[in-house]
């Protein structure tokens, strides 16, 4: 019997595979997502206009909540941008407001609702009114002790007919943190995303997405005109679709249109 064959799927082996397997994990940057500052995501927002090759930008913040990721946005690459920036949650979009109350209002769209495949009024399930795990799912997960046995009715519209209305022609960055929703704004997105008229596209991917049965390859599929990588903590690195990247630790991904 060979080496391999003594080390591969060996049951007394099995605590040292499992202990890698999470050192993976953490060293591919899984499970990193919440914390925007050692996340990747605020070396992201720095490198935005050089990715972009713009000095004025149009973003968009999908599921902004509190403003914490609004603030370090607005602080790391200022104010002189067009921000729309998209949360349902009352108690959340009234702490945004607060947060971002010194910023140039001609320059900045608050908007207290959300957006979806089509426009309705649906229910957003929360555990704690203004959360951050506030999500269109009803989520459980009893291990995180989190349990969103409580709504409320909040608006959905789409991108696209936002944009319509808006006047606005082209984005620059998407970035979305919508606890499994991500997908269904993206088909909301259908016509500018055909258009070309999104440049580059972050999104998050993870737990929630058990509960709304979104696989990642959907994402693949809908970009399927960008390249995708994941957002690292000192840069982004692209891969392509494999089964083996359906991890549900809540992980950020960044989408670049591949000719811009």
């Amino acid at each position: 019997m060979g080496l391999k064959n003594l080390l591969i799927g060996r049951k007394w082996l099995q605590p040292v595979y499992e202990r890698l397997f999470r050192i993976s994990l953490r060293g591919m940057n899984y499970g990193m997502a919440a914390f925007v500052e050692s996340s990747g995501e605020l070396n992201l927002i720095r490198s935005l206009p050089s990715i972009l090759q713009r000095d004025s930008l149009v973003i968009f913040d999908v599921g902004s909540n509190d403003g914490d990721y609004a603030s370090h946005l607005v602080n790391e690459i200022g104010s002189h941008h067009k921000l729309h920036f998209f949360e349902p949650s009352p108690e959340a979009f009234s702490a945004l407001t607060k947060r971002l109350k010194s910023v140039d209002v001609d320059k900045v769209r608050l908007n207290n609702f959300g957006l979806s495949s089509e426009a309705k009024i649906a229910p957003l399930y929360f555990d704690q009114k203004g959360t951050g795990w506030a999500s269109i799912h009803k989520i459980s997960h009893p291990h995180l002790g989190v349990n969103l046995d409580q709504s409320e009715e909040i608006q959905l519209k789409t991108l696209d007919k936002y944009c319509q209305e808006n006047g606005v022609e082209e984005i620059d960055f998407l970035k979305m943190d919508v606890e499994g929703h991500e997908k269904e704004v993206l088909l909301g997105a259908k016509e500018m995303i055909e258009a070309g008229k999104i440049k580059c596209i972050q999104f998050e991917f993870g737990i929630a997405h058990l509960i709304s049965k979104v696989f990642l390859r959907e994402f693949f599929d809908i970009l399927r005109d960008y390249n995708i990588y994941r957002v690292l903590q000192d840069g982004i690195y692209k891969i392509t679709y494999n089964e083996r990247y359906e991890v549900f630790m809540n992980s950020n991904y960044f989408a670049l249109k591949k000719r811009i």
